[in-house]
């Protein structure tokens, strides 16, 4: 169990990273100082993706569920080491 676990967090998180990426070149197209906000400070990322839906709601979307099984992740492969499977 740990070690499915940990297959899943690596890919959540890598796959939350890639979709955070699509998010930042979002904001790059949009403006370069939207851009190098959310790179350096996050709060204009979340308002970016508040403002402009229709681009970048669905990668968004995509970084919260992959975040999700993530966390999820995280707990089922604290399960599977503590029980020493």
């Amino acid at each position: 169990m740990a070690i499915l676990g940990m297959i899943l967090m690596v890919g959540g998180f890598c796959a939350a990273v890639i979709f955070n990426i699509r998010i930042l070149i979002h904001n790059f197209k949009e403006n370069i100082g939207w851009g190098i906000a959310s790179l350096f400070l996050g709060i204009p990322m979340i308002i970016y993706v508040a403002m402009r839906w229709d681009v970048a709601g669905k990668d968004f979307l995509k970084m919260l569920g992959s975040m999700a099984v993530a966390v999820i992740a995280m707990f089922i492969a604290g399960a599977g080491a503590a029980s020493g499977m």
